[in-house]
């Protein structure tokens, strides 16, 4: 997902990661050793309730509309570059 967003953010790829659970210093840790690039906040648990996140990662596209167009729990990056590349996104 990071190597996605780092070649394609200039295009208006945009990520966010939901955290549910650790504190801002072991997430923010996690991130610098990781070297994620894009942002991340401490949601509640009603949040993901709301997107009915049960497992991780879930993954939403989000049309320039605010609408919800995808849906992907696990990561499956031909089948993210697949769903962006129909809704006119150039990855």
């Amino acid at each position: 997902m990071n190597k996605l967003y780092k070649q394609n953010k200039a295009k208006g790829l945009a990520i966010l990661s939901m955290n549910r659970g650790d504190s801002a210093k072991v997430a923010g840790d996690y991130w610098k050793k990781t070297g994620i690039a894009f942002p991340t906040v401490l949601a509640p648990d009603a949040w993901h309730d709301k997107y009915k996140v049960s497992a991780y990662p879930t993954n939403y596209v989000v049309g320039s509309s605010g609408k919800i167009i995808a849906r992907f729990v696990g990561w499956d990056e031909a089948a993210m570059k697949k769903i962006l590349r129909s809704k006119g996104i150039p990855v």
